[in-house]
């Protein structure tokens, strides 16, 4: 065979297997496709309006999310309304149209920026477009109403408070297909979810980089974000007895290791250490041999400490957020906390 007919049988074999830009063969999606009955598609697409495939972080993305802003916007241009209409008009159709999206994903900061920009030009002026005159600063007007503000949301901190029902839906130990898929491709999660999550390498898909993004917060305190989540141990059937964080803030083993050496039985779950007596429950603890005084100081502080917990059979253990009375993670009071910027757990 002469090299120039080489050459052209070669460059035939290679638009056979012409592959896409997600590495597969052209040939074989669309085998696939006509098999399973499919439509070929592209990346990235919208599925139930949420964009699906493309990378969050690149400004383009959002662009018609801002465009959607300015549309709805230039609807109302010309409406004789006072200051507490375009408030209301903030509130309850600017606000709520990217909802569903800053559930799925962290915004960028320049879209942010130009979402908070589009809010205060239509508050100053009721339209979209044009210099304006900000005759107050704009984290002064997002304050709470009780505190001077007028209660329009800080979009920044509402995108957190909104991501942060992920973690509220993994304390709950939720069952559901997005669940497996984050344990079979990052690890098993059972009871160490948040010190696996927290603990974690910023590694893996960019959904899940903002996930673990939000124990630093750019700029946005959500340290009760991590630490506000507490087990509440009920059965106490696969909880370590010394290394879970089910007391308090801290593992037992940490906070009192002189104890933990001098236990017999370091290997146990909690309800393995103790026992029903006359109906209510009561910790066991063995040493391996009699406490001196500074020791026995120790073993009173870590009774008193877990004198609370009770160990009560056939009732399951489940997470706790601590700052809500339901006791589930609450947007409503995620963004309450981050606008107050508290920066310790309640004791």
């Amino acid at each position: 065979m002469h090299s120039e007919d080489l050459r052209v049988s070669v460059g035939t074999k290679n638009q056979l297997r012409k592959k896409s830009a997600d590495g597969v063969e052209e040939d074989w999606k669309k085998k696939m496709a006509y098999n399973l009955h499919y439509k070929e598609g592209e990346l990235p697409f919208k599925y139930l309006g949420i964009p699906i495939g493309g990378n969050h972080r690149k400004l383009a993305m959002w662009q018609p999310l801002v465009n959607s802003f300015k549309k709805k916007l230039t609807s109302w241009k010309g409406q004789n309304l006072l200051l507490g209409g375009w408030v209301m008009l903030i509130n309850s159709v600017l606000s709520s149209l990217p909802v569903f999206l800053m559930s799925a994903y962290l915004l960028p900061k320049d879209i942010l920026y130009s979402l908070d920009r589009i809010h205060r030009n239509f508050l100053w002026e009721g339209k979209g477009e044009g210099k304006k005159t900000n005759w107050v600063s704009w984290e002064r007007v997002c304050k709470p109403k009780e505190e001077g503000g007028l209660g329009i949301r800080d979009l920044r901190k509402f995108n957190v408070a909104l991501m942060g029902k992920w973690l509220g839906r993994l304390a709950n130990m939720e069952e559901g297909l997005w669940k497996s898929v984050i344990e079979g491709k990052y690890g098993v999660i059972g009871w160490h979810w948040l010190e696996w999550v927290r603990d974690g390498r910023n590694i893996g898909s960019l959904w899940w980089r903002d996930i673990q993004s939000l124990k630093t917060g750019e700029g946005v305190n959500v340290r009760w974000l991590w630490e506000g989540f507490r087990l509440k141990i009920r059965e106490g059937k696969g909880i370590s007895f010394w290394w879970d964080v089910w007391c308090r803030k801290e593992c037992l083993a940490n906070k009192f290791p002189i104890l933990y050496s001098l236990l017999t039985r370091k290997d146990k779950e909690c309800h393995e250490m103790g026992n029903v007596d006359q109906g209510k429950w009561k910790w066991n603890l063995t040493w391996r041999r009699n406490l001196f005084v500074g020791e026995e100081e120790a073993a009173r502080e870590m009774k008193r400490k877990t004198e609370d917990v009770k160990i009560t059979p056939g009732h399951p253990n489940r997470w706790e957020w601590i700052h809500s009375r339901e006791s589930q993670s609450s947007t409503k009071r995620a963004y309450q906390m981050l606008s107050m910027q508290r920066r310790e757990l309640e004791s």
